[in-house]
């Protein structure tokens, strides 16, 4: 497993620290690191937007180091084509690289995400 992972309520410190190029925070996930990124970002040190998720009426603010601030569209275009452009597997692996997971762990889950399918669809029938 890389260095990322677990990262429940670090990902300010992961991105501050170079650990993550790219991180997101859920408004309603937590709300205290949503309002540090965007005093951070106002105050010159991330770089961010906030937008509504499906999830989170709330929305979530996508942060990154001033260096890596090119991501955040990146990340914003894939949250919409990714899927359909790249197919379900590369979008993972996209993904999953801005987050700054390692690539054992992509893959890791992306196998984990096709056997659980199987067994949903499975069960289905």
């Amino acid at each position: 497993m890389g260095m990322v992972a677990p990262h429940e309520h670090q990902e300010i410190a992961l991105v501050l620290g170079g650990v993550k190029p790219l991180a997101t925070v859920e408004h309603d996930k937590d709300p205290e690191q949503y309002v540090q990124a965007i005093l951070l970002g106002l105050a010159g040190m991330l770089r961010y937007e906030v937008a509504p998720t499906a999830d989170c009426p709330n929305g979530e603010v996508v942060f990154s180091l001033p260096s890596n601030g090119g991501l955040i569209p990146e990340y914003r275009y894939l949250v919409l084509c990714g899927v359909e452009e790249h197919g379900l597997r590369e979008y993972h692996r996209k993904m999953g690289r801005m987050f700054g997971y390692a690539p054992e762990d992509i893959e890791a889950f992306i196998a984990a995400e096709i056997d659980w399918r199987i067994v949903w669809e499975a069960a289905l029938t």
